[in-house]
């Protein structure tokens, strides 16, 4: 319960009458009977938990429904017919032959197997990979999802296609107008009103820094924190579009940055990080400068 309708109930009487109002409104509240009289320790209660681990007969299960769907896309647009329900199709731009790393699907040899199909000869645009690739969680070795592999473009040295730029902006273009629509259903500087509005809490987040530009339980929001930095205290923001969703903000305090004589420590992290890139800069430049050619995708 919000506090002061909570302080009403536990701190009333038997047969006590209040009227309490809270940002949901008015409340007449009658206390019928208080039992907890005290903070005294009456129980003390243990969690277990436990994974909820697929069984052996049910991956099966799932795997045979996709190996059924593979065995009817030739194509890109027969996955994309079949993506239905619990089945989705996602974009991966960028990927060069030697990459390591899919997309959302991380590092290990199931991703590197999907990247070395996509470079065979013979793969064009629009082919679907014949092989079902499977991918096992790393702490309860079991199967964690299945993926139907397909080429969508190949994307040539030179300037960019409309096709591939679309690939690699469209999500963030969506996002902006679901933030522009979201803003114009925005009215006033209330933080309540505007929760209520959406269904959502007030939350307060602390030791937020401009140099990490992290906020707690939304994690990477750059720009949301850069206008945070830039209001005076007390000041309410306007609505902004950030990565995960839009922000009102008030600002409750701000502590200015101590000035650091000779930015000892901004020199130190700008120096770890040049030395960091010296052997990966120098291989590369003795690559280019021998115009030596990366085949190690062919092996591996």
């Amino acid at each position: 319960m919000v506090p002061q309708f909570n302080d009403a109930v536990f701190n009333g009487q038997n047969g006590g009458l209040y009227t309490v109002t809270t940002q949901f409104g008015v409340h007449l509240i009658r206390v019928e009977k208080l039992i907890f009289k005290t903070n005294e320790m009456k129980y003390k209660v243990a969690y277990i938990g436990e994974p909820i681990i697929p069984s052996e007969a049910t991956q099966n299960a799932i795997e045979d429904k996709v190996m059924g769907i593979l065995e009817n896309t030739k194509k890109l647009e027969d996955l994309n017919k079949a993506a239905t329900g619990d089945l989705k199709v996602e974009v991966a731009g960028g990927i060069k032959k030697n990459d390591y790393t899919f997309a959302t699907l991380g590092s290990d040899q199931t991703a590197r197997d999907i990247i070395r199909w996509a470079y065979e000869k013979g793969t064009d645009a629009g082919d679907v990979s014949p092989f079902l690739y499977t991918f096992t969680d790393p702490n309860f070795y079991v199967n964690s999802k299945h993926v139907i592999a397909a080429l969508k473009s190949v994307d040539k040295p030179g300037i960019a296609t409309v096709e591939s730029a679309k690939s690699k902006i469209e999500t963030m273009v969506k996002n902006k107008k679901k933030g522009e629509k979201i803003i114009s259903k925005i009215s006033g500087t209330d933080l309540n009103l505007i929760a209520q509005t959406f269904g959502k809490q007030v939350d307060t987040a602390s030791n937020v820094t401009f140099g990490s530009a992290v906020l707690p339980k939304a994690g990477q929001e750059p720009t949301v924190v850069g206008k945070i930095f830039a209001a005076q205290n007390g000041a309410t923001l306007s609505p902004v579009i950030g990565n995960t969703g839009v922000y009102v903000v008030k600002l409750n305090s701000k502590t200015p940055a101590s000035a650091e004589s000779g930015a000892f420590m901004q020199k130190m992290q700008l120096t770890q990080g040049a030395r960091m890139q010296v052997n990966y800069k120098l291989v590369e430049a003795l690559k280019k400068a021998n115009k030596i050619e990366d085949n190690r995708y062919t092996f591996y």
